[in-house]
């Protein structure tokens, strides 16, 4: 006789604390297209609340995505790896999001390293997450304006 065995997986990510999302299109990043390279970055915005960090951006064309690899700096400059968000199979549009608690409140920069399925990586542009004075809640500020995003082969 057989058995079947159904294993329910789901995660769910809880962040308790004062926080706002930044709607704001000045704290918005979006991407022009860069001569049709696969995935989209449509945007890349984070969330500062004390120690805690949470990035959320969406990509078209989900399904070309392979990888993606957060890069956090504290200077702007150097960059290493924070974290790595496997894209999944869903069909067009798709929002992700990565939690992060730093060790102290600070300063501190974030960018994606998208790597497609056709082995073609982009690097979105910097933004910045600052603590703030005021109710300790920062949102995302577009380092270096809007521009397209970097593509190597």
């Amino acid at each position: 006789m057989k058995k079947n065995l159904l294993i329910i997986s789901f995660s769910a990510f809880v962040l308790v604390a004062r926080s706002q999302t930044a709607t704001n299109k000045d704290y918005t990043s979006t991407f022009a297209d860069d001569e049709g390279v696969r995935p989209k970055l449509i945007y890349f915005i984070g969330d500062m609340n004390e120690d805690r960090i949470l990035l959320k951006w969406n990509v078209a064309e989900n399904e070309s995505v392979n990888l993606f690899e957060v890069k956090k700096s504290y200077d702007g400059k150097n960059f290493t790896t924070s974290g790595f968000i496997m894209g999944n199979e869903k069909k067009g549009n798709e929002t992700y999001f990565f939690p992060e608690i730093l060790p102290q409140e600070q300063k501190v920069y974030y960018r994606l390293k998208i790597i497609g399925t056709n082995k073609k990586v982009k690097f979105s542009n910097v933004i910045s997450l600052q603590p703030s004075v005021v109710g300790k809640t920062s949102v995302a500020a577009v380092s270096g304006g809007v521009s397209n995003l970097t593509t190597t082969k």
